[in-house]
């Protein structure tokens, strides 16, 4: 390796580091740091070689996937950029691989936005992929979400709220219960988040989900309308209003009008929801 090699030796490499850290019962993640190869992990994911790229992709998962410790290390070797271009490759199989990675490092990453901003391009092409790769999104949505601070930029935070907003729409509903739990955790924080949500028209979309028979799910649409009742209820109270304005752009933008309006968070609390 430090004698300049060859694709076909890139390849032999990357393959035979792949296979070593896929086997559990011999875990070598503290061994391949040590030895300085997460840099040629991480100079492999920059080239054009998707048999490079796919088992430095493959490796450097099994290097972070349940080590925090490991996952700043791999930022630090310089991951975060060819793992945000890989995320949108054209090769889906590449590409999940690569979410998959960063579902593991970004709430380690300084580069929380450009993170955020390519899982937001990939959901604006949900209808391409295949519904194991939407599901990943939506976890690394709710993954982000999880492990943030007050502190997060409201720029990212609307970027991400924009992301939620279109997996709402999906039926699936493993996708709406990550989507919905990352809300939870977006509208306990502060005012500030809760009328961030407000503002982007994801409410209806939350309502609609009120239709489900998941309990799970049902408790976690009520803690989001709670959240944000409690923090914020004369303008919960001004959506719910549902004019006929806000109710076509609802519309539009592909949600539906408050189909459960009467159903405030005041009132699943007395029934006991």
């Amino acid at each position: 390796l430090k004698e300049k090699p060859d694709i076909q030796q890139w390849r032999q490499a990357t393959q035979i580091l792949s296979r070593l850290l896929s086997k559990r019962e011999n875990d070598l993640s503290e061994q391949m740091i040590d030895c300085g190869l997460v840099p040629f992990l991480v100079q492999g994911l920059s080239i054009n070689d998707e048999e490079i790229q796919h088992p430095c992709v493959k490796a450097i998962m099994n290097i972070v996937e349940n080590w925090d410790e490991e996952s700043s290390k791999v930022i630090e070797s310089g991951a975060a950029a060819p793992l945000i271009r890989l995320m949108t490759h054209s090769n889906l199989d590449l590409a999940e691989e690569a979410t998959k990675a960063v579902a593991e490092v970004a709430r380690e990453s300084e580069q929380l936005r450009d993170f955020v901003h390519a899982l937001k391009t990939l959901c604006e092409k949900l209808k391409e992929l295949p519904i194991s790769f939407v599901r990943l999104i939506s976890r690394t949505f709710w993954n982000i979400s999880n492990h943030w601070d007050s502190q997060v930029d409201l720029k990212v935070l609307g970027v991400m709220v924009q992301g939620l907003f279109r997996l709402l729409q999906c039926e699936d509903r493993e996708v709406c219960e990550h989507a919905i739990a990352s809300l939870t955790h977006i509208t306990c924080e502060s005012d500030r988040e809760c009328k961030l949500v407000l503002d982007s028209g994801i409410l209806p979309l939350v309502f609609k989900c009120l239709k489900d028979d998941d309990d799970d799910l049902l408790y976690n649409v009520t803690t989001v309308l709670i959240n944000i009742w409690r923090r914020i209820p004369q303008t919960v109270g001004d959506r719910s209003g549902n004019t006929e304005s806000s109710a076509r752009n609802d519309e539009e933008e592909g949600g539906e009008p408050f189909p459960h309006a009467e159903l405030l968070p005041a009132d699943q609390e007395r029934d006991g929801r």
